[in-house]
């Protein structure tokens, strides 16, 4: 079985043509929890929002079985589990559908979309 280790993530949301990178500052966390993430969701129509489960200094946001990740309440940070059966790329994809929904509800500081097309 392959070991799991934790790594920030950028997210990154890919299609044939391009990618666009998120950047951003911080996410803010100081009033959020498990439930209003979970509502976030919900209020944004999603017919299944994802499990969100509040880990002491940090959220799971995990979309049976897509990559879980993972925001920290210390840093602002998202974060992600590499090695077992996600790859990176799919858990940078992952975390941009993420903070498109943070964006949504001007949760994240300094957020930034650059578009760069993708090499053949």
């Amino acid at each position: 079985m392959d070991s799991l280790s934790i790594v920030e993530i950028m997210p990154i949301e890919y299609d044939k043509r391009r990618k666009v990178v998120h950047t951003y500052s911080k996410i803010c966390t100081q009033d959020m929890t498990a439930q209003r993430l979970r509502d976030l969701y919900i209020n944004l129509g999603f017919k299944n929002a994802p499990v969100v489960t509040h880990l002491g200094e940090a959220f799971l946001i995990t979309f049976f079985p897509k990559p879980p990740i993972i925001i920290s309440k210390s840093d602002g940070r998202m974060y992600t589990f590499v090695g077992g059966k996600w790859d990176l790329k799919e858990a940078q994809h992952q975390a941009s559908l993420v903070m498109r929904v943070l964006v949504e509800f001007d949760l994240v500081g300094n957020h930034k979309r650059r578009s760069v097309r993708r090499r053949k």
